[in-house]
């Protein structure tokens, strides 16, 4: 102990009486300083075994939890991968699709174009064969128009009968055929003077019919009459029915060219039929009773229903009576198989007997 007190009174002067404030001021300073390192700092040696353990421990804990997010980015990065590649795969299949999608486009385009084209073409075609046929038809009807001109000639040439009894045959022929339609009351008119040759009422109407049986036109005169006598009784319209000519429009002193042809004179529906012994009975009444048509409507209107109306009935007469013809035109079909079998038959046995006859 000697020794190291001996050591610091050596090298610190401390038995020198004059350093002995130095002394003082360096160790009281060394001390404070000393002090204020102790209470900033801990300080704990005991303890250093656990401060180590737990750092230890800690260290581990971070290691492991390093690890496991570094499995975990690694997973994310798989998956990642494996969405990148189901997004390019998709991205193929969207841009194979949008391909498709434009060459069907571009096809199903192509397709409309051409049905388009065809379907002009196809057009044009029926309309040539339209206009073909209309040729045709104008050229049947001017054959067939010179023809009853010619058959008309020849007509009055021979014609022995009086225009009076001509008359009481058209008027005893129309009565026939209004009564027996069933569709008007008919009353017989031809001895009384401006109500024609019968009137027929139906539904609270009256019409004013009158039966020309003239070889040539019906002359305006006549139809003249007719309106006037419409006028006269306050009939709702009338018809003139001319069986075999045709008849002359009173307002433009013309023929009438239509075989059936509606005029309406002072608000009056008026019939015209030209030809009429050329059309089925059923027809003449279904014209006289679309007079009714007319009556309903007004001048202003449009007359495109009315004519739609008629066009019907005429259209369901026309195909009534052509069942009938091709009826009878079987029926004369079979008529003449059943005749070409008999012929066949007897000249058979006209044979047979011929031969027997001729033989020795």
């Amino acid at each position: 102990m000697s020794d190291i007190v001996s050591k610091w009174i050596e090298t610190f002067k401390l038995n020198d009486e004059s350093k002995e404030p130095l002394h003082y001021e360096l160790c009281s300073d060394l001390l404070r300083n000393y002090d204020k390192m102790i209470t900033r700092t801990i300080v704990d040696y005991s303890n250093e075994s656990e401060i180590t353990r737990r750092v230890t421990d800690e260290t581990e804990r971070i290691r492991e939890d390093l690890l496991r997010m570094t499995l975990e980015n690694d997973k994310l990065l798989e998956n990642m991968k494996d969405k990148s590649r189901d997004i390019r795969i998709l991205t193929d299949e969207v841009s194979s699709y949008r391909e498709k999608l434009t060459i069907e486009r571009e096809s199903i385009q192509d397709r409309i174009t051409e049905a388009i084209r065809m379907k002009d073409e196809s057009q044009q075609d029926f309309i040539r064969e339209l206009k073909n046929d209309k040729l045709k038809l104008e050229d049947r009807y001017k054959l067939l128009e010179s023809t009853l001109d010619m058959i008309k000639e020849s007509m009055i040439k021979n014609e022995t009968n009086s225009s009076y009894d001509k008359g009481v045959e058209g008027e005893e022929e129309l009565l026939d055929i209004f009564r027996d339609s069933g569709e008007f009351i008919v009353e017989d008119t031809h001895g009384t003077a401006h109500k024609g040759d019968c009137v027929l009422r139906r539904g609270g109407r009256a019409y004013c019919i009158d039966s020309k049986k003239h070889s040539h036109y019906v002359p305006h005169a006549d139809v003249s009459k007719l309106i006037h006598d419409i006028e006269l009784n306050d009939y709702d319209g009338g018809a003139i029915i001319a069986w075999n000519a045709g008849i002359y429009d009173p307002s433009t002193n013309s023929k009438i060219k239509s075989q059936i042809y509606y005029k309406k004179y002072s608000s009056k529906p008026i019939l015209f039929l030209s030809n009429a012994s050329d059309l089925p009975k059923r027809s003449i009444i279904a014209l006289i009773t679309c007079l009714e048509d007319y009556l309903l409507k007004s001048d202003k209107e449009d007359s495109c229903k009315n004519y739609e109306k008629l066009n019907e009935k005429m259209m369901s007469i026309a195909d009534e009576e052509l069942k009938k013809i091709e009826t009878r035109h079987n029926s004369l079909q079979r008529q003449m198989g059943q005749n070409n079998k008999e012929r066949q038959r007897w000249n058979r046995i006209k044979s047979e007997h011929s031969t027997l006859v001729d033989s020795p």
